[in-house]
């Protein structure tokens, strides 16, 4: 429309753009009609159309100031960054080829919906891929809908409410990371007890002594290499500070656009004394690795589909450990996702570790921290008070606590950077829990806990903000306990 506007003086190509302009405007509306026949969620017509309109509006104004030297071109550096306010940076609300997740009993044939639907039903495949076709999530399906103008998901989602066989009904919905949020500790570790040239920078680890931990590890014969999984933004497997200590499963997560992912991982097993960067918990390889699974996108996102497909694999590929730092509002049908995916990870053997999210709440309100049978982690500062941003764990029956503020690790590209969150208090706890099962592969999630907030810190208001972990305490109590059985 831009070019059309300002050629008029040179006819023909005026003409040319003329029908190009008529040529893309037909194609918009086309592809404006396919987004609201499959997803209205994702269909923003007032925010378009008014983009549409001001950018006519700013070719029109550019054409009849023509003739002006230097001001014609604020127009065009408007119109740029209208469009860049009006762009739609959210998330969508539900996955646009598949929105709903149903659980549907064995004796019902999934594609008897068709029937129930017609041509709303653009295709039902089962939810999720597992090895263990016994656990009731062999039985969820995801359904991709088609609409008619005038329909929304809910109307179509209390038609298969009444349909018989369907037992459980719940929207494919967009999660997100715990976004980070700016934080500074004004403590400087004193404690020089590894080589790494950021190590002055990264307090979390004398509040949780792990230069004695590291001491006394050394030597040890761990009776197995633990596997914590990642379930974030992906993980840059090839970071300096992170490549001996990393195993693959899949490249394709193994890139991290965001950062988020590398961040976690590195908190947990950044290479110790290699000259390199920061230290972290883990003395090597040998008592612990890390795999990424990637469950969110570049913008942070990832549905419940997806997130509950990442435990399945990790549970599947032999975890000790999941962590995951992401989480979204609670609702009964989440979490009884949520809870058929923890106990299959149990079963394989892994122990669940989340954050309790950053909205400055009670962690119930978050799925999956308010899920039965995981361990939820919440954030402490350097003066052991809890930061305004760290949901609070009233209600939670595993809660613990860990450094979170102004936390150093690595980011992709071999670079660093100090990040504050619940996101960054979680690593810390998941990866205590792999470096016990390194030692204690039978650890349970129950073992795990209590043995952390046995040997924990007590701290001001602990019933709101869980027991600080101390890895020290907890290992040497967790070695003297094994000493004693042999």
């Amino acid at each position: 429309m831009f070019t059309w506007r300002i050629t008029p003086p040179y006819r023909q190509r005026h003409h040319q753009l003329r029908y190009a302009f008529f040529a893309s405007l037909i194609l918009w509306l086309a592809g404006l009609a396919r987004q609201w026949f499959e997803s209205p969620e994702l269909f923003h017509p007032g925010r378009t159309i008014l983009l549409l309109l001001s950018l006519g509006l700013g070719s029109q104004l550019f054409y009849l100031w023509r003739n002006l030297r230097y001001s014609k071109w604020l127009v065009p550096a408007g119109m740029l960054f209208l469009a860049w306010v009006l762009q739609d940076r959210r998330l969508p609300q539900l996955d646009p080829n598949g929105e709903l997740l149903v659980l549907i009993r064995d004796d019902v044939d999934p594609n008897t919906l068709k029937k129930h639907l017609g041509i709303n039903l653009g295709s039902i495949t089962p939810a999720f891929t597992l090895t263990d076709r016994e656990s009731p999530l062999a039985h969820y399906y995801k359904i991709n809908l088609h609409y008619l103008p005038w329909q929304r998901t809910q109307t179509i989602q209390r038609r298969l409410e009444q349909i018989s066989g369907v037992q459980w009904i719940d929207r494919n919905e967009y999660y997100a990371f715990f976004k980070p949020v700016p934080g500074h500790s004004e403590v400087h570790p004193l404690a020089q007890w590894s080589n790494d040239p950021l190590l002055a920078r990264q307090w979390h680890l004398d509040q949780q002594q792990i230069g004695d931990l590291q001491a006394s590890l050394k030597g040890a014969q761990p009776r197995k290499s633990a596997r914590l999984f990642i379930l974030d933004t992906g993980v840059d497997s090839k970071h300096e500070d992170l490549k001996p200590n990393y195993v693959s499963w899949h490249k394709e997560d193994e890139v991290d656009e965001q950062g988020h992912g590398t961040h976690c991982a590195g908190i947990a097993s950044a290479v110790t004394n290699n000259r390199t960067g920061g230290a972290s918990m883990n003395p090597g390889p040998s008592f612990f690795t890390v795999t990424s699974i990637k469950v969110l996108n570049f913008f942070g996102g990832g549905t419940q589909q997806t997130i509950i497909q990442g435990m399945i694999d990790a549970a599947d590929q032999g975890a000790d450990v999941i962590s995951m730092s992401l989480g979204g509002r609670s609702s009964d049908e989440k979490q009884r996702l949520y809870e058929e995916a923890v106990s299959y990870a149990n079963k394989k053997g892994a122990i669940v570790v989340v954050a309790a999210g950053n909205d400055g709440g009670p962690a119930t309100q978050v799925t999956p921290a308010n899920v039965p049978g995981v361990i939820t982690v919440t954030a402490i500062q350097s003066d052991l008070t809890k930061p305004a941003f760290a949901n609070t764990l009233e209600g939670i029956a595993f809660g613990l606590a860990a450094p979170g503020v102004d936390i150093l690790a690595p980011i992709p590209k071999n670079k660093y950077a100090n990040y504050s969150g619940t996101s960054m208090a979680t690593p810390q706890v998941a990866g205590t829990i792999a470096l016990m099962k390194s030692l204690e592969p039978k650890l349970t999630t129950k073992d795990a806990f209590e043995l952390l907030q046995q040997t924990g810190l007590s701290v001001p208001q602990s019933t709101k903000n869980g027991t600080v972990i101390q890895p020290n305490k907890a290992i040497g109590t967790l070695v003297s306990a094994e000493a004693l059985v042999q």
